[in-house]
This record gives C-alpha cells, sequence and structure tokens, in this order.
C-alpha cells in the first residue's frame, strides 16, 4: 500500500512540478508512510467523520497548501488547473 501511494505522489509530482527526478523520489517516498498511517489511524478511529465529509472540510486547507508549497518549488500547474 506504501508503494502504491509513493507512485501516486511521484506521479502527481512529475505531472505537476519541475524538480528532478530524485528529489521526487525522495519527497514521495517520504510523504507515503505518513499518509498510509495516517488513514489507517483514522479507519481505526471509532466513531469517525465520513470520509466525504472529512475531505469537503479539508480541500480548502490542502489547496492552499498546494499553493504555497508550489511556488515556493517552482510547480508548473496546480491541481485541477492542468
Amino acid at each position: 500500500m506504501i508503494a502504491a501511494i509513493r507512485r501516486v505522489l511521484a506521479h502527481g509530482m512529475e505531472k505537476y512540478i519541475a524538480v528532478p527526478e530524485e528529489r521526487r523520489a525522495m519527497q514521495s517516498a517520504a510523504a507515503a508512510g505518513p499518509i498510509y498511517g495516517a488513514v489507517k489511524e483514522w479507519l481505526n478511529t471509532p466513531d469517525r467523520r465520513p470520509w466525504r465529509r472529512l475531505c469537503r472540510r479539508s480541500w480548502p486547507w490542502l489547496r492552499r497548501c498546494w499553493a504555497v508549497w508550489s511556488k515556493k518549488h517552482h510547480a508548473v500547474a496546480t491541481p485541477g488547473n492542468s
């Protein structure tokens, strides 16, 4: 599962930002484990919020984070804008 998350992240970075391949590999590998852990913990949380509600509330924050990060790292596009 972590490898699948890593591949999705690496593919997204390849598509949306201009960074060397080695950097994409390192960043996607570093992020995949914590993402998997967070999802696993969320799944095991009693009385957790439905994922649709969680995404609806999280998406504006994630877009702001992406905008700041992409400007800092010279992104060539933003999600949903390519």
